[in-house]
């Protein structure tokens, strides 16, 4: 990679150096995510979507307690947790999406409209994608720039402080 380098300084990837290799992953799931996350929107499926988040967070929660606790993977088991969750919430909304069969879905499927779609929409990933990327930064500077002043283990206290007072909002917030 690239910024493999740079990216392991800034976020003081000391454990191990190879765990950038797992970004792509993360980010490709977001983005899977995101995808059908638009597409229960445009159904109107809305008690898909509250169900997958609570899917998430239930499962992120349950893998991280999980590998920090009983296989003791303290620092890498936070980052599997979450990759697994997501993964778990992909699987229920692929599942849930392709429940209708398979064969509905392929029929609708060519090559012409999705060239099509992708000049006609081609505006909408350029300006969503900096709005995703703002939000994720400034839920997440303080974080990174905390851990460069102060201990890492009591900036994971305060991170997960965060988490545990956001909760509430979140919940309110994807059910709107």
């Amino acid at each position: 990679y690239l910024f493999k380098g740079p990216i392991s300084l800034i976020l003081k990837l000391r454990m191990n150096k190879y765990i950038i290799y797992i970004l792509p992953l993360s980010i490709f799931f977001e983005a899977l995510r995101n995808i059908f996350r638009f597409v229960y929107i445009r159904s109107e499926n809305y008690k898909a979507l509250s169900l997958s988040a609570v899917i998430r967070s239930s499962s992120i929660s349950t893998f991280q307690l999980f590998f920090g606790f009983v296989i003791a993977m303290k620092k890498l088991g936070l980052i599997f947790g979450h990759i697994i969750g997501q993964m778990f919430e992909l699987l229920w909304l692929v599942f849930k999406y392709f429940k209708k069969g398979w064969a509905d879905f392929l029929k609708n499927i060519s090559f012409s409209r999705m060239l099509y779609n992708a000049k006609k929409y081609k505006n909408f990933p350029i300006y969503s994608s900096w709005n995703v990327l703002l939000n994720k930064l400034s839920l997440n500077l303080p974080v990174l720039l905390l851990v460069t002043f102060y201990p890492k283990e009591l900036v994971g206290l305060y991170s997960l402080s965060i988490r545990v007072l956001n909760t509430p909002f979140n919940i309110l917030g994807n059910s709107i």
